[in-house]
């Protein structure tokens, strides 16, 4: 016991460097994990409680890891679309909610009516008593509410996964498959003790508490090791093409993991483009302007220069909410000097293409370019 529990103590210091090193790594590369920083934070701070032995660490502890499982989901949302799933957010709003407020008023009534004697006593003496009923109750709601958050979640999660590995074959993502796996014991633990001897029930919780250790461990380190995976999901970017005011293509460039009916044929798809964008302001007004455009399976996005002097249009599977913070970003660090040379007649193309290689990398920074 003492071996596991300096093993487990071990996993946790090291989680906590390695988170530190995540949020270093990503400040570095300009990529904003927050959602996933924060679920981190939170489970691991539930895990450390649930090693701490305090009267009421199982209350704290399923507080804080109904909450980082919430964060859990907004990042995997933040990666499949540009907004959470309305009715799983509700759903999960709805838990949570009802998870903190069970475990607060559980806390509250036994700081209020059991405070002589431990709560197990109590229960023992007054076992038809107003007060264990109500305490049984809020404890059973509080923990089912933490599996089910969890459950949905894990689900979640590896539905929008499997969704991008049957599309990509991503070796990276098949190891985050499996370290989303490592979760699931913590959804299904409270339905396997009523199926296993009382004496049992000590060992699960700590087998279930080292996997859960295992995926975070899993989850970051891959990260780590392969950061720009991360914004894959669920879609990868084929190309970028950026046009001046007056609709001339001025910077086209291929990703590495551009499909060929993109990649081979950049010039004709730029003059595609500039056509719709003609048709379309010759039929509904010369202020009309085109936003994105739905070609099954790839989404077109036309973002807007400073000024509207110009476009920026990217090819890619989807459209996400990381993906939306990097065209603001593009869009911010595109300078008067830079707006001048996209527009200007007769630009060097070659001038201005480790210009424009040297801002998608900054605004883009998990895209890989064909060299």
């Amino acid at each position: 016991m003492i071996i596991i529990s300096v093993s487990t103590l071990i996993a946790i210091i090291l989680l906590f460097f390695l988170i530190i090193l995540i949020i270093y790594k990503s400040a570095k590369l300009k990529i904003d994990i927050n959602y996933i920083i924060a679920s981190a934070l939170l489970i691991l701070l539930a895990i450390v409680i649930s090693l701490i032995p305090f009267r009421f660490s199982i209350d704290f502890y399923m507080i804080f890891m109904t909450s980082g499982f919430f964060f859990l989901f907004l990042h995997y949302e933040a990666l499949n679309s540009d907004r959470p799933n309305p009715r799983i957010y509700l759903v999960l709003i709805i838990i949570l909610t009802i998870t903190i407020i069970s475990h607060t008023i559980y806390i509250i009534m036994i700081q209020t009516f059991i405070t002589e004697i431990p709560t197990d006593d109590y229960y023992n003496e007054n076992p038809n008593s107003f007060i264990t009923g109500l305490v049984t109750l809020l404890t059973y709601i509080g923990g089912t509410m933490n599996r089910l958050m969890i459950l949905i979640v894990v689900v979640r999660a590896l539905t929008i996964i499997f969704k991008v590995y049957r599309n990509t074959k991503n070796r990276e993502i098949k190891i985050e498959f499996f370290a989303i796996i490592f979760f699931l014991g913590m959804g299904v633990d409270q339905f396997i003790s009523y199926l296993i001897p009382m004496e049992a029930r000590e060992i699960l919780r700590i087998i279930i508490l080292i996997f859960s250790i295992l995926g975070i461990l899993t989850l970051f380190l891959n990260y780590m090791l392969h950061p720009e995976y991360l914004y894959l999901l669920p879609f990868p970017i084929y190309n970028f093409m950026v046009f001046s005011e007056a609709g001339i293509s001025v910077y086209v460039r291929r990703l590495s993991r551009s499909e060929n009916v993109v990649a081979e044929k950049p010039i004709l798809l730029a003059g595609a483009l500039t056509a719709l964008s003609g048709i379309i302001k010759e039929t509904l007004g010369s202020k009309t302007k085109i936003k994105t455009v739905d070609a099954d399976p790839f989404k077109i996005t036309f973002n807007p220069l400073p000024m509207e002097h110009g476009r920026l249009v990217v090819i890619s599977y989807g459209y996400t909410t990381f993906f939306k913070k990097s065209l603001k970003k593009f869009t911010n660090g595109i300078s008067h000097e830079i707006l001048e040379k996209i527009n200007e007649s007769g630009t060097d193309l070659n001038e201005l293409e480790p210009i424009m290689d040297k801002l998608i990398k900054e605004s883009f920074p998990y895209v890989q370019f064909i060299k």
